[in-house]
């Protein structure tokens, strides 16, 4: 439709096609129409200026055929005809089967190696983008979950090869980049998914790369930078207090065997030269010696020794060393002290044993023994001599009764007087 101004009326051309198409021509038929009108703006006011109508007949062929010779003819696999003298052929990763008008792309997931053929599937473990004209392999450290999907990379912590429609989780003692996977070195380890191996730790041992670090057992120790590999006991002479440490040797007054995870003090009653049990040696009789000594102590005097201890001796003992038990004061002897030797006891006093002074002769008596308790009362008239204490002596009459005066008066046989009398 088209308009146009004239005045103050306008102009109005309406046109119309119509297309027959005539199989038996191979062609097109069309008529043409158009009709002219002017109007002034209302309705009534319109009139016709103009017809006209025309008759052609077109050569071209339908889509999907093309025209040859003035005869159309069907489209020829691997060409795109529009219905005219021109066939159009494919290009890459575009295919056309017989009759096509138009070049269809390859699908994704298939190939098209010949643009005359239909596309072909691509096989498990390969893809293909929209217009490729050929399937690829899914590269090492991708994998294709569909051939009409793109790669994905694998994870970190698994790995594929070439072709693989999954990637595949790291096993337990390997270590994996996206492509392979590797066997942990000696002294390593993995856990199902990692990446790495991890180094094992001093303190444990890693017998297989696909468990978890051991405890090594208490008293042993290993140091893998040191090229430990197993744990090793503690040796003697030393103490493994941590198994990720190396031995320490035990102090003097200690010792310990193999695989100790301390050291052990000198029992009591033995000494300890060196710091192995070889050197632990027992205390001889007549010493001592506390836990942890590394000698023997010798008892001293006054004191009595087991192996492990000292005591005193108890009074009216006494010792004068190196003996493991008190020796009892002797009958007629005193022990003032029980680290020194026995005393006699003087004329006139006695000790029947165990004494710590020795026990006088009483007045009206005589003691003839130092070391037992005879003592025996004078007669009357009788008295004990001066300074013996061991006799008693006639010393007057009864009617004196000496033994009640001093043993001077007796003595001198003299009257007791009362300043005389005892």
């Amino acid at each position: 439709m088209a308009l146009s101004t004239l005045g103050f009326f306008r102009t109005v051309v309406l046109s119309a096609s119509l297309f027959v198409l005539l199989p038996q021509h191979g062609g097109i038929a069309g008529v043409t129409a158009s009709v002219e009108y002017e109007y002034s703006g209302s309705p009534t006011s319109v009139r016709v200026l103009s017809q006209a109508r025309a008759l052609e007949i077109s050569t071209d062929c339908s889509p999907g055929d093309y025209l040859e010779n003035a005869t159309c003819h069907a489209c020829p696999a691997g060409f795109a005809c529009d219905g005219s003298d021109t066939k159009v052929i494919c290009g890459g990763g575009y295919y056309a089967l017989g009759g096509a008008w138009n070049c269809t792309i390859c699908p994704a997931g298939s190939s098209c190696a010949s643009s005359s053929s239909a596309p072909a599937g691509c096989d498990s473990g390969l893809y293909s983008p929209v217009g490729d004209q050929v399937c690829h392999g899914c590269s090492a450290g991708f994998y294709c979950a569909a051939p009409n999907l793109a790669e994905v990379a694998c994870p970190d912590g698994s790995w594929s090869a070439e072709n693989a429609t999954s990637c595949t989780l790291c096993a337990a003692g390997y270590s994996c980049t996206t492509t392979a996977a590797s066997p942990c070195a000696e002294n390593t380890y993995s856990f199902e998914g990692s990446s790495a191996c991890t180094a094992c730790p001093d303190g444990y041992h890693c017998p297989t790369a696909d468990q978890a670090p051991i405890l090594c057992p208490s008293g042993s120790y290993v140091l893998h930078l040191g090229g430990g590999e197993n744990c090793t006991e503690c040796p003697e002479g030393n103490y493994c207090a941590r198994t990720d440490r190396s031995p320490e040797p035990c102090t003097p007054g200690t010792f310990s065997g193999v695989g100790a995870a301390a050291c052990t003090p000198c029992p009591a009653g033995s000494n300890c030269t060196g710091t192995t049990p070889a050197d632990v040696n027992v205390c001889p009789l007549g010493t001592y010696s506390p836990a942890g000594a590394q000698e023997c102590t010798e008892c001293p005097a006054g004191s009595q020794c087991s192996r492990t201890a000292r005591a005193p001796c108890p009074p009216g003992t006494y010792s004068l060393g190196g003996t493991t038990e008190c020796t009892d004061c002797p009958a007629g002897q005193f022990c003032a002290t029980q680290n020194s030797a026995p005393d006699n006891c003087a004329t006139g006093t006695f000790s029947v044993g165990n004494a710590v002074a020795c026990t006088d002769c009483p007045a009206g008596f005589s003691c003839p023994s130092q070391s037992q308790d005879t003592r025996i009362e004078c007669e009357p008239g009788w008295c004990v001599a001066l300074a013996l204490y061991t006799v008693c002596v006639a010393c007057c009459d009864a009617a004196r009764a000496c033994r009640h005066c001093s043993v001077l008066c007796c003595w001198l046989d003299l009257d007791c007087g009362d300043a005389d009398r005892v």
